[in-house]
């Protein structure tokens, strides 16, 4: 299985962000395996994938909630491709929904609602630096 990732810190945490497909029955191999790897010093494996409603990217985990560190992650990931030079807004699809998203690229500065429109939703805010990414074999 061919994996391609890219690291991202926020809070002081590093999160895998797997940009290649993976199909859904080996994501939990493939997070394990990409845990694994010390040199890393991961806390987490997100999937980043294409959206199936109106939004700019669909962001997995394994099992079934995206955490807020997730989230925001793959809203940075996906400015930063763009090639967004200021803050935008757009959304960021998760299996718990459609979340609006602001995003800087410049600053790193990542802002979402999380909750659902029609009821009380909290808005999270953090910085987020992407690092490196690779491309593994497993």
């Amino acid at each position: 299985m061919q994996i391609s990732f890219q690291t991202a810190e926020t809070g002081g945490r590093t999160l895998l962000l797997v940009t290649s497909p993976v199909p859904a029955a080996d994501r939990e191999t493939a997070a394990r395996r990409l845990l694994s790897l010390r040199e890393l010093s991961a806390g987490a494996v997100a999937f980043l994938l294409p959206p199936a409603q109106d939004a700019a990217v669909r962001v997995e985990q394994v099992g079934d909630e995206v955490g807020a560190e997730a989230l925001l992650c793959a809203a940075m990931w996906f400015a930063v491709r763009r090639g967004l030079r200021k803050e935008r807004r757009f959304l960021v699809e998760t299996p718990q929904g459609v979340h609006t998203v602001h995003a800087n690229p410049l600053t790193g500065a990542v802002s979402a609602q999380i909750g659902e429109r029609r009821t009380a939703h909290s808005t999270v805010r953090q910085t987020v630096a992407l690092g490196p990414a690779y491309d593994l074999s497993f």
